[in-house]
Protein backbone atom coordinates (compact mmCIF):
# COMPACT_ATOMS: atom_id res chain seq x y z
CA UNK A 1 0.00 0.00 0.00
CA UNK A 2 1.56 3.59 -0.87
CA UNK A 3 0.50 7.02 0.14
CA UNK A 4 -0.15 7.65 -3.70
CA UNK A 5 -3.32 5.48 -3.73
CA UNK A 6 -6.74 6.69 -2.91
CA UNK A 7 -8.61 6.25 0.43
CA UNK A 8 -10.82 3.91 -1.17
CA UNK A 9 -8.22 1.79 -2.79
CA UNK A 10 -6.53 1.84 0.61
CA UNK A 11 -9.66 0.81 2.85
CA UNK A 12 -10.67 -1.18 0.77
CA UNK A 13 -7.07 -3.02 0.79
CA UNK A 14 -7.07 -2.71 4.59
CA UNK A 15 -10.85 -4.58 4.81
CA UNK A 16 -9.57 -7.41 2.40
CA UNK A 17 -5.82 -7.43 4.29
CA UNK A 18 -7.90 -7.98 7.37
CA UNK A 19 -10.39 -11.15 5.92
CA UNK A 20 -6.71 -12.56 4.20
CA UNK A 21 -5.43 -12.75 8.36
CA UNK A 22 -8.85 -14.21 9.42
CA UNK A 23 -8.91 -16.59 6.43
CA UNK A 24 -4.98 -17.47 7.52
CA UNK A 25 -6.14 -17.96 11.35
CA UNK A 26 -8.78 -20.46 9.99
CA UNK A 27 -6.24 -22.19 8.33
CA UNK A 28 -3.69 -22.26 11.03
CA UNK A 29 -6.26 -23.54 13.57
CA UNK A 30 -6.97 -26.21 11.06
CA UNK A 31 -3.30 -27.55 10.56
CA UNK A 32 -3.23 -27.44 14.48
CA UNK A 33 -6.33 -29.57 14.40
CA UNK A 34 -5.07 -31.64 11.70
CA UNK A 35 -1.97 -32.09 13.64
CA UNK A 36 -4.22 -33.20 16.67
CA UNK A 37 -5.84 -36.07 14.80
CA UNK A 38 -2.32 -37.26 14.11
CA UNK A 39 -1.06 -37.47 17.29
CA UNK A 40 -4.30 -39.42 18.12
CA UNK A 41 -3.13 -42.35 15.65
CA UNK A 42 -2.48 -44.98 18.21
CA UNK A 43 -5.04 -43.77 20.35
CA UNK A 44 -8.17 -45.21 21.88
CA UNK A 45 -10.23 -42.12 20.48
CA UNK A 46 -13.43 -42.93 22.50
CA UNK A 47 -11.94 -43.33 26.23
CA UNK A 48 -9.54 -40.53 25.37
CA UNK A 49 -12.66 -38.57 24.22
CA UNK A 50 -14.58 -39.29 27.09
CA UNK A 51 -12.08 -38.74 29.75
CA UNK A 52 -11.31 -35.16 28.38
CA UNK A 53 -15.16 -34.55 28.73
CA UNK A 54 -14.80 -35.58 32.03
CA UNK A 55 -11.62 -33.12 32.95
CA UNK A 56 -13.28 -30.35 31.06
CA UNK A 57 -16.90 -30.98 32.88
CA UNK A 58 -18.57 -31.20 29.45
CA UNK A 59 -21.92 -33.13 28.66
CA UNK A 60 -21.32 -35.82 26.36
CA UNK A 61 -24.75 -36.02 25.07
CA UNK A 62 -24.43 -32.68 24.05
CA UNK A 63 -21.70 -33.42 21.65
CA UNK A 64 -22.73 -36.67 20.31
CA UNK A 65 -24.67 -35.20 17.80
CA UNK A 66 -22.00 -33.37 16.73
CA UNK A 67 -20.36 -34.75 13.14
CA UNK A 68 -16.78 -34.42 13.73
CA UNK A 69 -17.08 -35.60 17.49
CA UNK A 70 -18.93 -38.66 15.80
CA UNK A 71 -16.00 -39.18 13.19
CA UNK A 72 -13.05 -38.71 16.26
CA UNK A 73 -14.48 -41.55 18.61
CA UNK A 74 -15.78 -44.15 16.38
CA UNK A 75 -13.25 -43.54 13.52
CA UNK A 76 -10.88 -46.69 12.58
CA UNK A 77 -7.10 -45.64 11.54
CA UNK A 78 -7.84 -45.54 7.69
CA UNK A 79 -11.08 -42.87 8.57
CA UNK A 80 -8.74 -40.90 10.62
CA UNK A 81 -6.45 -41.06 7.79
CA UNK A 82 -8.81 -39.56 5.51
CA UNK A 83 -9.81 -37.20 8.57
CA UNK A 84 -6.62 -35.37 8.63
CA UNK A 85 -6.13 -35.21 4.73
CA UNK A 86 -9.48 -33.73 4.84
CA UNK A 87 -8.34 -30.70 7.55
CA UNK A 88 -5.48 -31.01 5.34
CA UNK A 89 -7.01 -29.53 2.15
CA UNK A 90 -8.91 -27.30 3.71
CA UNK A 91 -5.94 -25.64 5.85
CA UNK A 92 -4.21 -25.30 1.79
CA UNK A 93 -7.14 -23.90 0.49
CA UNK A 94 -7.55 -21.33 3.29
CA UNK A 95 -4.00 -20.08 2.76
CA UNK A 96 -4.58 -19.72 -1.03
CA UNK A 97 -7.71 -17.68 -0.40
CA UNK A 98 -5.68 -16.06 2.82
CA UNK A 99 -2.57 -15.39 -0.15
CA UNK A 100 -5.14 -13.97 -2.83
CA UNK A 101 -6.75 -12.06 -0.71
CA UNK A 102 -3.55 -10.28 0.66
CA UNK A 103 -2.44 -9.42 -2.84
CA UNK A 104 -5.73 -8.24 -3.70
CA UNK A 105 -6.74 -11.07 -6.37
CA UNK A 106 -10.77 -11.01 -8.06
CA UNK A 107 -10.08 -14.49 -8.33
CA UNK A 108 -9.93 -14.83 -3.99
CA UNK A 109 -12.59 -12.36 -3.42
CA UNK A 110 -15.03 -15.32 -5.23
CA UNK A 111 -13.08 -17.73 -3.43
CA UNK A 112 -14.09 -16.10 -0.40
CA UNK A 113 -17.66 -15.80 -1.09
CA UNK A 114 -18.23 -19.41 -2.47
CA UNK A 115 -16.42 -20.85 -0.09
CA UNK A 116 -18.29 -18.74 2.58
CA UNK A 117 -21.52 -18.54 1.41
CA UNK A 118 -21.58 -22.40 1.36
CA UNK A 119 -21.50 -22.21 5.59
CA UNK A 120 -23.94 -19.64 5.44
CA UNK A 121 -26.99 -22.60 5.58
CA UNK A 122 -25.11 -24.65 8.09
CA UNK A 123 -24.81 -22.05 10.17
CA UNK A 124 -28.34 -21.21 10.10
CA UNK A 125 -29.39 -24.54 10.66
CA UNK A 126 -26.78 -24.86 13.55
CA UNK A 127 -28.10 -21.37 14.84
CA UNK A 128 -31.92 -22.82 14.38
CA UNK A 129 -30.98 -26.20 16.38
CA UNK A 130 -28.58 -25.06 19.01
CA UNK A 131 -29.24 -21.15 19.58
CA UNK A 132 -25.98 -19.20 21.19
CA UNK A 133 -23.62 -16.54 21.08
CA UNK A 134 -21.08 -18.70 19.38
CA UNK A 135 -23.84 -19.62 16.51
CA UNK A 136 -24.96 -15.99 16.24
CA UNK A 137 -21.46 -14.82 16.57
CA UNK A 138 -20.21 -17.07 13.22
CA UNK A 139 -22.98 -16.61 11.44
CA UNK A 140 -23.19 -12.62 11.75
CA UNK A 141 -19.26 -12.74 10.63
CA UNK A 142 -19.61 -14.89 7.81
CA UNK A 143 -22.30 -12.96 6.67
CA UNK A 144 -20.48 -9.67 7.17
CA UNK A 145 -17.28 -11.42 5.59
CA UNK A 146 -19.08 -12.70 2.20
CA UNK A 147 -21.48 -9.54 1.70
CA UNK A 148 -18.19 -7.26 1.97
CA UNK A 149 -16.22 -9.26 -0.40
CA UNK A 150 -19.23 -9.15 -2.69
CA UNK A 151 -19.79 -5.28 -2.17
CA UNK A 152 -15.98 -4.64 -3.64
CA UNK A 153 -16.80 -7.33 -6.22
CA UNK A 154 -19.48 -5.08 -7.41
CA UNK A 155 -17.90 -1.82 -6.95
CA UNK A 156 -14.53 -3.47 -9.17
CA UNK A 157 -16.95 -4.18 -11.78
CA UNK A 158 -18.65 -0.92 -11.64
CA UNK A 159 -15.68 0.95 -12.11
CA UNK A 160 -14.72 -1.42 -14.88
CA UNK A 161 -17.59 -0.33 -16.65
CA UNK A 162 -17.24 3.08 -16.11
CA UNK A 163 -13.33 2.55 -17.73
CA UNK A 164 -12.11 4.05 -14.62
CA UNK A 165 -8.88 2.09 -13.03
CA UNK A 166 -9.66 -0.79 -11.35
CA UNK A 167 -8.69 -2.04 -8.53
CA UNK A 168 -6.06 -4.23 -9.03
CA UNK A 169 -6.07 -8.00 -9.42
Amino acid sequence: MTDKQPPAESQHLLGVRAVALLEAGKGLLALLAGSGLLLLWNANLQALGDELLRHLHLNPGRLHGNVLWQALTSASHDHLHLLAIGVLCYALLRFVEATGLWLDRRWAEWLGILSGGIYIPLEIRELLQRPGLLSITLLVLNVLIVGYLALHLARRRSRQRRGTKPFPG
